[in-house]
């Protein structure tokens, strides 16, 4: 198939029968046409993704009452992708506590079987103090049993949050319905957390 095609491109440059001016001319010019071709293609499969984002900024910067951009970290498009979701004072230096989306690649166009996202209520760096006072509150507690999560190591909390279909075919409508009731639950236990690091630290 490889050799076919190449033989077909040489035609169409004129080619076939050896490098001519003319024929790499035109190479160059179809060179940079199929990347451009490519880049748009990257935007539309990146749509999924700018609206998960949207979506998420749209609904952290009303409840968070904010100027400021609630989104700490939105790596969705390298090899790791992730997203991070909480207030910059608490997420400045060694000091990182914070909701966190694992962005599998899968979740967003294939819905061939059961489908979810892991989800995470995790501290990350000097937030020692914070976990002492953590694991001694019953509240913190019922809110993470509340919000169906397990304790992952020291205090890290997660779970895995279903879906019925990909996210890349919902339609607008449903994809907000879906990540609003995520945050909705989980918003108290974030909020309840920051003020509990408003006493400690």
């Amino acid at each position: 198939m490889d050799e076919n095609l190449r033989k077909w491109l040489n035609g169409k440059l004129g080619m076939q029968y050896g490098w001519t001016k003319d024929g790499y001319q035109k190479l160059l010019e179809m060179s940079v046409a199929m990347q451009r071709m490519n880049d748009e293609v990257e935007k539309i499969k990146r749509e999924p993704h700018d609206s998960f984002r949207k979506i998420t900024m749209d609904f952290w910067r009303d409840y968070f009452k904010v100027s400021e951009d609630p989104i700490i970290e939105d790596r969705l498009y390298g090899s790791d992708p992730y997203m991070i979701i909480g207030l910059r004072k608490w997420n400045e230096g060694a000091r990182m506590i914070h909701l966190e989306w694992k962005m599998v690649e899968e979740v967003f166009f294939d819905d061939s079987r059961a489908i979810s996202f892991p989800f995470w209520l995790h501290f990350e760096g000097d937030v020692r103090s914070i976990q002492e006072k953590l694991k001694e509150d019953d509240l913190f507690k019922r809110l993470i049993d509340e919000n169906g999560m397990k304790f992952e190591g020291p205090i890290n909390c997660m779970k895995e949050i279903p879906l019925d279909e990909a996210f890349a075919f919902m339609d607008e409508g449903k994809r907000k319905e879906f990540l609003y009731a995520v945050y909705k639950k989980c918003a108290p236990l974030l909020m309840y957390v920051y003020e509990k690091c408003e006493e400690v630290y």
